[in-house]
């Protein structure tokens, strides 16, 4: 984590490390993907972007299917 953020902002941008709580790896675990997928809601929103329709995540949907 401390090689991408050093990555990240080698390249112009921020980088913040957040430590996830939780009592074991997979608390952590399901802590960091209900950020994620909140963060990238809000993101979207603030963006003027439909945060359900993604039509990369609806592309791998189809081809799973098939």
């Amino acid at each position: 984590m401390e090689l991408t953020a050093e990555l990240i902002k080698e390249a112009g941008a921020e980088a913040e490390t957040i430590e996830m709580p939780g009592l074991n790896k997979l608390e952590k675990m399901f802590n960091t993907l209900l950020l994620g997928d909140w963060a990238s809601y809000y993101l979207a929103i603030a963006s003027g972007v439909d945060p359900i329709a993604v039509p990369i995540v609806e592309n791998f949907k189809k081809r799973l299917s098939q």
